[in-house]
């Protein structure tokens, strides 16, 4: 199962608003050993071979 929320929160004299997504699910969730990793940049190298 999925749940999924929007929230709202205005700013101050309607400057700075902001908008909260948050999804969650039943399923068997992530390995507490990849959570440090989980939002790290990925980078790539292309080689390319002749």
């Amino acid at each position: 199962m999925i749940w999924v929320d929007l929230s709202f929160i205005p700013g101050e004299n309607g400057s700075g608003s902001v908008a909260v997504l948050s999804v969650r699910d039943s399923g068997i969730g992530i390995d507490p050993t990849i959570l440090p990793e989980l939002f790290e940049p990925f980078t790539q190298v292309i080689t390319i071979h002749d």
